[in-house]
């Protein structure tokens, strides 16, 4: 089988439905004004790390098409609401270790119209049961910066466990030294809520 049909398979198993929500892998088609509006909204990024450089149609594309190349280490997919099919955010397995059975998950809401309705709850809980379930994996970690409370109810709604602190370790918007959290999830630990399966 060739690389090119076996990262195919990939992709189409990679469509994950939940009870309001349709994740598929995320596209060049996929980048829109809306998008890259989200990518460059300061309320949007303050808690991630791509608010240091300005995102364009060129960075984004390399982006998704980086990730559409390399299933092995990384999956990346767009978020949807089902019933208007409106992109409204994206969820991310990165450094997946085939080995250790290992991934990092990170995520954004980034509509400004579904922000606070718990979709990146819904969106990260489809995606963990992805992990586990299809992908075999043992192991998830995430992390956010201390003042990202909404990203702190995600994890901890999804049953992830405070693992760690690392001290002073990034430079938040206002330029003051803050910590970030990170958080890990064991497979065995997760537990499959029946309000976000289809």
């Amino acid at each position: 089988m060739s690389a090119n049909m076996q990262i195919d398979d990939i992709l189409q198993t990679m469509v994950i439905r939940s009870a309001r929500l349709i994740l598929r892998p995320m596209t060049v088609e996929d980048i829109t004004p809306a998008y890259l509006a989200w990518l460059n909204d300061p309320v949007v990024t303050k808690g991630l790390e791509i608010r240091h450089q300005e995102q364009t149609y060129n960075t984004a594309c390399a982006y998704i098409e980086a990730h559409l190349k390399n299933t092995a280490n990384s999956r990346y997919w767009g978020i949807f609401e089902a019933q208007r099919m409106l992109h409204v955010g994206t969820v991310n397995l990165n450094d997946i270790h085939s080995l250790y059975k290992t991934a990092d998950i990170s995520f954004v809401i980034g509509h400004p119209e579904t922000q606070g309705k718990g979709f990146a709850t819904e969106a990260v809980h489809a995606v963990c049961n992805y992990a586990f379930s299809v992908m075999g994996l043992h192991r998830l970690t995430g992390g956010h910066y201390e003042s990202n409370t909404g990203s702190m109810r995600v994890f901890q709604k999804n049953n992830f466990t405070l693992e760690g602190r690392r001290r002073q370790h990034i430079i938040n918007v206002d330029g003051e030294r803050e910590d970030s959290l990170i958080y890990g999830l064991l497979a065995s630990e997760f537990q499959p809520q029946m309000t976000f399966c289809r």
